[in-house]
């Protein structure tokens, strides 16, 4: 089965974008994991992590 380039730019674009909406910087991760470590504290949870 033969893709024209144009229709492999497409599908390359395209799966992109999904990685791009998926993804998490890690700014955004590191403040995540000091919440979670917060409220596990607060609640007197241990994750083991």
């Amino acid at each position: 089965m033969k893709v024209s380039k144009s229709k492999e730019i497409t599908i390359v674009e395209k799966d992109i974008m999904a990685v791009r909406h998926n993804l998490v910087y890690r700014e955004e991760f590191e403040a995540l994991r000091a919440r979670v470590k917060n409220i596990e504290g607060k609640l007197k949870i241990n994750s083991g992590k």
